[in-house]
């Protein structure tokens, strides 16, 4: 993006790059990763998501997912991830399936579901409820077998 003479400040302010701390050095926060756009319900990206695809190290272990910093237009607690796209097809099937991640929204595209959505690395919200609730009432829950999705989803089953 710099060679493209996209500014500095901006890419950081974006989240795409950041600074060392004390240094000049800009750095790609994404590095190693696949980025997905997040977009809210009318379709305006107002974040990145980068899913880590780097060589595995004994003694590095990134975060799994990374997302832009919060910012005005993108607050985690209130988007959920895939519902632009998913939007119509949850209100034509009069239900919605919450997952835990992005890989999980495109194999259920790919495999021919459409009405899926996730929250994006974040405890489902009341925000993201109201807001899943303006398209329908019935929700399903579609949350890993680890420890972390089972919490993930009795904390969501008592909020619906």
């Amino acid at each position: 993006l710099i060679q493209k003479n996209y500014k500095t400040d901006h890419l950081i302010r974006s989240g795409l790059s950041v600074k060392k701390e004390g240094s000049t050095i800009v750095q790609d926060k994404f590095k190693n990763r696949l980025i997905f756009s997040i977009f809210d319900q009318k379709g305006k990206c107002v974040g990145f998501s980068g899913r880590y695809i780097g060589p595995e190290k004994k003694d590095f272990a990134p975060p799994k997912y990374l997302n832009s910093p919060e910012t005005t237009l993108f607050l985690k607690s209130k988007i959920l991830f895939g519902l632009y796209q998913a939007q119509q097809s949850i209100r034509e099937f009069k239900f919605a399936i919450l997952t835990e991640g992005q890989m999980n929204i495109l194999s259920s595209h790919r495999a021919g579901v459409p009405n899926i959505v996730a929250s994006l690395g974040t405890s489902f919200t009341e925000q993201h409820l109201d807001l899943l609730r303006r398209y329908t009432d019935n929700i399903y829950l579609a949350f890993d077998k680890d420890t972390a999705g089972k919490k993930a989803m009795l904390r969501t089953l008592e909020m619906i």
